[in-house]
């Protein structure tokens, strides 16, 4: 399958489903700061080695649950870019909807870009 296909097919619906899903109710935006980052990648990619894409998606929604908008989703965007890195294709299972589809978001710009 191309790249440009698997774009079209499921890329461009996820964004315009998260997209009309924010513009539903209005959210509080923050990031993980810069310097963060890198420990954050570290930590779910021990985890991912240790436990499996799975159970370490369900340890990283337990943990980032109750934190704001910007912050959830930008550490699932990090967590869907290691499960790409570990796993590859086959790690797709892992995400799901929750944080406003952001380890899809993740694993496809690492799958896209790789």
């Amino acid at each position: 399958m191309s790249r440009a296909l698997l774009f079209s097919i499921i890329i461009v619906p996820l964004v315009l489903f998260g997209a009309f899903s924010l513009l539903k109710e209005p959210q509080t935006v923050s990031t993980l700061r810069a310097d963060s980052v890198p420990a954050t990648y570290a930590k779910w990619q021990e985890k991912v080695q240790e436990i499996g894409p799975q159970e370490a998606y369900s340890a990283f929604k337990r943990e980032n649950t109750s934190d704001d908008f910007g912050k959830r989703h930008l550490g699932a965007h990090i967590f869907g870019e290691v499960v790409f890195q570990e796993v590859g294709v086959d790690g797709i299972g892992a995400c799901d909807a929750s944080f406003e589809f952001g380890c899809y978001h993740g694993f496809f710009n690492a799958a896209v870009y790789r």
